[in-house]
């Protein structure tokens, strides 16, 4: 309600009237923050983004990861604007990101938010064909890398309930046992 244009006005007793130039009255407001950025949790290559809702007076942005500050690159987009963008993810882009609002009126922090990256699933060792004598016991197994992997195992096709481990047991086995087997590995 302060803004404005002021001046003012000069007078004598003897009459004269004079004014001084208009000055302008600006009122800045302090930058606020009204959504910090989230936790983001991305697979390995996808692109992540993290924005920030904040209101002020001209205010400026600067992303940071674990504190220090973020420059614009190939890989990094909107370092000083509300949304950041960081192209094809890596394990390297793991971290903590906040931003800094800044105006004439003051500097304000949000409140850190992670990025996650999931790795990508690959399977390193495949189950090996056998052949059993009855009544032995036998043993596939597979190994998975990745973050968060979950197996389940299948026989002609059908999924083996509580088969949910790398390796598969099979004990004591009978004429029924003889089949196709194999393990279905997945994660985010």
């Amino acid at each position: 309600a302060d803004e404005g244009f002021y001046r003012c006005r000069i007078s004598s007793t003897c009459g004269n009237m004079v004014f001084s130039n208009a000055v302008t009255l600006t009122v800045l407001t302090y930058p606020v923050i009204s959504a910090n950025p989230v936790n983001v949790s991305r697979c390995e290559g996808d692109n992540a983004i993290m924005s920030i809702i904040a209101s002020g007076t001209a205010i400026t942005y600067q992303w940071r990861k674990n504190g220090i500050d973020l420059l614009n690159n190939a890989k990094i987009n909107g370092a000083t604007t509300a949304t950041l963008t960081i192209n094809t993810i890596t394990g390297a882009d793991i971290g903590n990101y906040s931003c800094v609002i800044t105006n004439t009126c003051g500097s304000l922090s949000s409140t850190p938010a992670s990025l996650s990256v999931d790795t990508s699933l690959a399977i390193l060792s495949q189950p090996v064909s056998i052949n059993a004598c009855l009544n032995t016991n036998q043993f596939f197994s597979i190994t998975a890398s990745g973050n968060n992997i979950t197996y389940q195992w299948y026989k002609n096709g059908i999924a083996i309930p509580g088969a949910t481990n790398p390796g598969l047991v099979i004990n004591n086995i009978g004429i029924s046992d003889a089949a196709q087997y194999y393990c279905m590995v997945s994660n985010t």
